[in-house]
């Protein structure tokens, strides 16, 4: 992959804007928080991956391993300084999206001034700063989705089989984090690289192997272990959270007497054990804490336990009940699903640690991002006052919702027209590559999911900021996106 002359002194610039950003920020107050730890669905209780890693990894049916995994390691690594390292390990994240940022905008092509301005603005914006500094895998997602395009450009530019082996771990390593990237994911985008490489068809399809079984032995475990060939057992779970949202509680219950919906039906999902009452039984003992105990070490909801197979299977029939049932009342659920998408990443719950520190820069870019209400920083407060789902649309950045269908409509255009000479086959097929992935992320966490979309949407958000600086770029230069004199004169 060939960059500019000026990139050394670039990502040099980038060093210092980010070094002296997260200084200022830490004189702010802003402290890593790693909360979550203890305390999220996600995560297993500390105690088991400290004290037996991999029993609990077998046994853990409610999310992919990969992170679990990388958390054991450190508590047994690192024992008594946890919260040290996975700050510092999330500070290089930030530092390696930053300069994976520019090197992106600069594949495509983007002048260099405006490549770094775009970066620096997104990597001090209060979204980039709040999941830097919180313990999650979100922002771990972003940074190997760009490195994922990265990777993807350099295997389709020289044909090497390191780019390509890159490429495809870090794919089997973003699908072994987050249940969202299924093996179908994987396989459209082994078919896109596929297509865009015909003449290495063979070594593609050699380096993708091994990831690939990776993923698929995982499920196939879940399978035998489990009953499902799935990476994660909770699909029943969020998509009744879009399903059920829109359908009165006394028609969900008259349905329940009829005996078209389980009694799962009655509570919300996600809901601890002891709510679903006698429905269902606690399962057999397995001699297995991941998932024999109800709640974790410091009380927060076991959604490992075995129980929630059943539980999550039948929200899943249910949801796909009323799904042909009400089409139109799932049509709100997702409707409501992408007035979340497009709110602004900040205004999502767990970040309410560091949160109100950053409200004033907050609000600035909220303003930019057409956001009318001001909410209030923190979960404590927002809890003090119900909001209203008027107010709750109130919370959508309008220019977001103008913004990203637009600068997404435009990479289709300019991966659609640009002709198929060697290099320029490269890029389009690259863009292609990068637009698939938010068609993906975008339909999958909108159609399942409802009520943390703003999350998800933060993890394509350095994808954003390539298309519009690839909008911006085509509008600035008054010319064609990629000509051969730009191309010579950046290093091409």
């Amino acid at each position: 992959m060939r960059f500019p002359r000026r990139l050394p002194g670039a990502a040099l610039a980038l060093v210092i804007a980010f070094v002296i950003s997260r200084l200022v920020f830490a004189l702010l107050g802003l402290r890593y928080d790693a909360r979550l730890l203890d305390a999220a669905w996600q995560f297993m209780d500390p105690s088991w991956l400290r004290e037996e890693l991999l029993r609990s990894l077998l046994y853990y049916h409610a999310q992919p391993p990969l992170f679990n995994a990388g958390l054991g390691a450190i508590y047994k690594l690192f024992s008594g300084h946890e919260v040290a390292v996975l700050a510092t390990l999330y500070h290089l994240f930030g530092l390696a999206l930053c300069l994976g940022l520019y090197a992106l905008l600069r594949v495509f092509r983007v002048r260099t001034a405006l490549a770094l301005v775009l970066t620096v603005l997104w990597t001090i914006s209060p979204a980039a700063i709040l999941y830097e500094e919180w313990a999650f895998y979100t922002y771990p997602l972003a940074l190997m989705l760009v490195l994922a395009v990265l990777l993807c450009y350099r295997y389709l530019r020289t044909g090497g089989l390191a780019p390509a082996l890159g490429l495809f771990v870090l794919l089997a390593a973003i699908a072994l984090t987050r249940s969202m990237f299924h093996f179908a994911w994987f396989a459209l985008c082994v078919g896109l690289v596929l297509a865009a490489r015909p003449a290495s068809r063979r070594r593609t399809l050699m380096a993708a192997a091994l990831p690939g079984l990776a993923i698929l032995g995982w499920m196939l475990k879940n399978l035998i272990v489990f009953g499902g060939f799935w990476t994660s057992s909770w699909l029943g779970m969020s998509l009744w959270h879009v399903a059920s949202w829109p359908v009165p509680e006394g028609e969900r219950v008259a349905m329940i007497q009829q005996g078209l919906l389980s009694p799962a039906a009655a509570v919300k999902s996600f809901s601890p054990l002891e709510a679903y009452g006698g429905a269902y039984g606690r399962a057999a003992e397995t001699g297995i804490r991941a998932l024999d105990q109800t709640r974790k070490a410091d009380g927060s909801p076991n959604f490992n336990h075995a129980s929630y197979l059943a539980i999550s299977k039948d929200y899943l029939r249910d949801s796909f009940t009323l799904v042909r049932r009400r089409p139109l009342a799932y049509a709100k659920g997702v409707l409501r699903a992408f007035t979340f998408y497009f709110t602004p990443a900040t205004d999502y719950s767990q970040l309410d640690a560091n949160r109100p520190l950053l409200q004033p820069w907050e609000r600035l870019y909220d303003v930019a991002a057409g956001q009318i209400a001001n909410l209030p920083p923190s979960r404590a407060e927002r809890e003090q006052k119900a909001v209203s789902e008027r107010e709750k649309l109130q919370r959508v950045g309008l220019l977001l919702v103008l913004a990203l269908p637009l600068v997404f409509a435009f990479g289709c255009r300019q991966a659609l027209r640009w002709r198929a000479d060697p290099l320029r086959h490269t890029e389009r097929f690259t863009l292609g590559f990068l637009l698939l992935n938010v068609a993906y992320v975008t339909a999958v966490g909108n159609l399942v999911e409802c009520g943390e979309n703003m999350r998800f949407r933060f993890m394509l958000e350095p994808f954003f900021v390539v298309l519009g600086g690839l909008m911006l770029g085509d509008l600035f230069d008054k010319r064609p996106l990629i000509g051969r004199r730009f191309l010579r004169r950046a290093g091409g």
